[in-house]
């Protein structure tokens, strides 16, 4: 798969949503952590299979499972010594995908030690993601183990609050001015989370940044 900068930055979306494996070097073990199939898994694996075996774009069965939100999969690729560290050629990693995968499969990924904070090459972390994605549940998970609130991306200085503001996403932006965000934090452009909620027409989101002392 040919990915173009803007596939770049909502690869993990692409591969959460695609029907199929995009990947012609995917193996059949990808094939069937993606479709949450464990004996197939098992099967595989005792086949001979690698379990770490990357494809051209550097993803792993258990990315595939992650992402796909097959957590019964993803539990027994972890039981069995899959690398919870691994990431993809583009910087993500495992708790990036989990974002799409669902509030159960990060929460196994952070009890198993996967770093809450790793960024991809864009500099973007799962909490970034979160906030663009607007799953609640899931950034109160990784606030609480600690993501850093005001993280900037690498190129834009997009922070969460920038994205949940743009979203729309009221809950998110609570949680993370509860949690101390700046609410002045400005993109490379000099855009605010204010600016962006007034921009998209968010009225109860730049009322609540307004309450909060943003400013445009």
């Amino acid at each position: 798969m040919i990915r173009s900068r803007l596939a770049r930055f909502f690869g993990i979306w692409i591969l959460a949503t695609a029907p199929v494996l995009a990947s012609a070097m995917a193996a059949p073990l990808h094939d069937a952590a993606a479709k949450g199939d464990v004996d197939a898994v098992r099967n595989h694996l005792a086949g001979g299979e690698y379990i770490n075996y990357r494809d051209e774009e550097g993803l792993t069965a258990l990315h595939w499972a992650v992402v796909k939100g097959k957590y019964n999969v993803a539990e027994f690729l972890i039981d069995n010594g899959a690398n919870i560290n691994v990431k993809d050629n583009f910087g993500s990693t495992l708790l990036h995908m989990a974002v799409f995968g669902g509030e159960k499969i990060v929460k196994l990924l952070l009890d198993q030690g996967v770093r809450v904070d790793e960024r991809n090459d864009d500099g973007i972390s799962a909490l970034h993601l979160t906030a663009l994605e607007g799953n609640q549940v899931i950034a109160e998970l990784l606030v609480a183990r600690g993501s850093d609130v005001d993280a900037q991306s690498t190129k834009n200085h997009l922070t969460p609050l920038y994205w949940a503001a743009k979203g729309g996403h009221l809950a998110i932006v609570e949680l993370l001015i509860s949690k101390g965000a700046n609410v002045n934090s400005r993109t490379k452009r000099g855009k605010t989370p204010l600016k962006v909620a007034i921009i998209k027409g968010h009225r109860i989101v730049a009322e609540l940044l307004l309450r909060h002392g943003a400013r445009e």
